[in-house]
């Protein structure tokens, strides 16, 4: 996700507007939004669509990896299958 700094929208004249998931929620997003999560952790993914392999792994080039804990890979390594791929880098815990 790229950040965003508020100052940056408040000289844009951007006004956010807060949108309360009391029990969880789903939301679909546009790329070009800002948006910040004050409070729990999101659970976010993309998708890259095209026919050309070859084009979408350029794009993906593009995309910064998600970054998970080493507890998570498993879980997310079995989404990986034939006509859907992942997109992710294990945390260095050494830091």
């Amino acid at each position: 996700m790229w950040e965003v700094p508020p100052a940056a929208l408040e000289r844009a004249g951007i006004v956010g507007e807060e949108k309360l998931f009391t029990d969880g929620g789903l939301a679909i997003l546009n790329a070009r939004l800002a948006l910040e999560m004050p409070h729990g952790s999101p659970v976010t993914c993309g998708f890259v669509v095209g026919d050309d392999l070859t084009d979408i792994e350029k794009e993906l080039k593009r995309w910064p990896r998600m970054v998970l804990p080493k507890s998570a890979v498993q879980m997310v390594a079995e989404l990986q299958s034939e006509k859907m791929g992942v997109h992710f880098t294990i945390k260095d815990e050494t830091k």
